[in-house]
């Protein structure tokens, strides 16, 4: 998804129909979500301390750090979240049910 411009046609696939966004407590339809990854450019990510959990073979839930930067719409952004992400297995691909990000204190140096 990092990029000049995300692959919306990966995007689109990797969602499920029901999927939910919910960052910082704010509530994101599947729809409102690709309608704001269209708008990312200049989008860069990198996980740290990812652990993936699985909880059958056809569900799972990911852990991770993230840290991005990107510019949507013209407004450029940068920070740190605590992601967590459920997965399904769906017509033998996982799928993404539900992801959730809490802002994370910057590291004290």
């Amino acid at each position: 998804m990092s990029g000049s411009h995300p692959d919306m046609e990966r995007v689109d696939k990797a969602l499920a129909v029901d999927y939910l966004d919910v960052d910082s407590g704010v509530r994101h339809a599947r729809d409102e979500t690709l309608e704001y990854v269209r708008g990312l450019t200049k989008f860069s990510f990198q996980y740290r301390n990812a652990r993936a959990y699985l909880l059958s073979p056809t569900s799972g839930y990911v852990i991770a750090e993230l840290s991005y930067s990107s510019v949507q719409n013209g407004n450029a952004a940068a920070g740190q979240v605590l992601t967590t992400t459920v997965f399904s297995k769906e017509n033998g691909h996982w799928v993404a049910h539900l992801h959730t990000e809490m802002d994370l204190k910057p590291e004290k140096r």
